[in-house]
């Protein structure tokens, strides 16, 4: 063995076991990481079950062709080969082995293990896997009244359900170390519970760590309450024999499996009828809830193209004003340029002015340029005439001697 216990908290819908198995998670009990979703006006404290672990069991019960609510589940279970679950059987093994690889203790929990714990069993068998059970009986009338409530069962359906849950969790109870007790008991004394409990499993929990774990409860969980026995019932007689302090019996709960199939046996019709119209009714409230889903997310989609759509808007509106920002920045510079236009054209006129007076002006230089060059030929001619004439008297003079 692998020193590895799995729990299995099992008992029948609306029987208690959310709060049973929240309270173990409050203990230190590993119960994984990904459960169902909580219904605030049906569970608001969680119902506890792993996502896993319910789609396994509901892909279980489709191939056997039933539901959480048919008669019949584990006869049909029973009867079923060894190639039609092989799928389950590997998405099985690999949720323990990777849901609590590294837990050697934790718990499960999903009303449909009571009636497919010949499928479980050999699962947790070939794991080395040891199990142990913590089973909760709730009285069967207060069970079908909280289910007419929450589904609108007939209670001839939810009073048989709870028998086939029952006598199938009983039996089991018998095959391993096991636990049961009542809703009753469970409600008015948590702790007394989870100390018991925590004996089963080998918990080393103080009163304090109890005390504490075991406010998880409220009372005001049970919403139906009913002491109401009728004689000869079956459902009535199976919920007085299990919540005995006595015991129970495999010979006890044989007889009360005779008496059960008695009583069945002349609303067979009225039952296989009755399982068709919910089958229906669940696939038109599955079909409901799809369209609710689709219905949630355009209305998420809606809310999303709004939000970025008023995002854009106001990007929009950023963007418009630096338009007319830079409109009025363009128009201002239109304006300066149109100025520094005028003020060209004006140092343009200017220029020219200056330049047509250069022009005059050097015009005026050139001519007296010109007769400057004229006095300078002039003064040259004369600085010759008088070197001539000085050269001419010397030579004179030289000839008079």
């Amino acid at each position: 063995m692998t020193n590895k216990v799995a729990v299995l908290v099992l008992g029948m819908h609306r029987s208690g076991t959310s709060a049973v198995t929240g309270m173990l998670g409050a203990a230190g009990v590993a119960l994984g990481s990904e459960f169902i979703d909580d219904i605030s006006d049906v569970n608001k404290k969680g119902f506890w079950e792993h996502k896993q672990l319910v789609a396994i069991n509901e892909s279980i019960l489709e191939k056997l062709g039933k539901n959480w609510f048919s008669l019949g589940v584990e006869q049909a279970l029973v009867s079923a080969t060894s190639d039609l679950l092989a799928e389950e059987k590997q998405r099985a093994f690999d949720f323990i082995n990777q849901e609590f690889a590294d837990e050697s203790l934790f718990a499960l929990k999903d009303p449909r293990l009571c009636l497919l714990l010949p499928f479980w069993k050999p699962i947790f068998k070939q794991l080395e896997i040891e199990i142990k059970v913590v089973n909760l009986n709730r009285a069967p009338a207060e069970v079908a009244k909280s289910l007419g409530k929450r589904d609108h069962f007939p209670a001839l359906l939810a009073r048989y359900l709870w028998i086939e849950h029952t006598l199938s969790a009983a039996q089991f109870c018998l095959q391993v170390p096991s636990l049961s007790f009542t809703f009753s008991s469970f409600l008015s004394q948590p702790d007394n519970t989870l100390s018991a409990v925590s004996d089963l499993l080998g918990l080393s929990l103080d009163t304090g760590a109890i005390l504490e774990a075991a406010s998880f409860v409220e009372q005001g969980l049970r919403h139906h309450q009913s002491t109401e026995l009728i004689d000869g019932d079956a459902a009535d007689n199976l919920y007085h024999l299990v919540s005995a302090e006595s015991g129970v019996t495999d010979s006890d709960l044989q007889q009360q499996v005779t008496a059960y199939n008695q009583q069945k046996a002349p609303f067979s019709a009225y039952l296989s009828a009755l399982e068709t119209v919910f089958i229906d009714l669940n696939h038109a409230v599955i079909s409901a809830q799809k369209l609710g889903e689709q219905h949630c997310q355009a209305l998420m989609t809606i809310t999303q193209r709004d939000n970025e759509l008023q995002a854009l808007n106001t990007q929009l509106k950023a963007l418009g004003e630096e338009h007319s920002y830079a409109l009025q920045v363009i128009t201002e510079k239109d304006a300066s340029i149109e100025g520094l236009l005028a003020t060209k054209a004006e140092l343009e006129k200017q220029n020219q002015e200056t330049h047509k007076r250069l022009v005059q002006e050097g015009e005026a230089h050139g001519h007296a340029l010109t007769i400057i060059t004229q006095r300078e030929q002039e003064y040259s001619a004369l600085e010759n005439l008088s070197v001539a004439r000085f050269a001419a008297k010397k030579i004179k003079r030289t000839l008079d001697k």
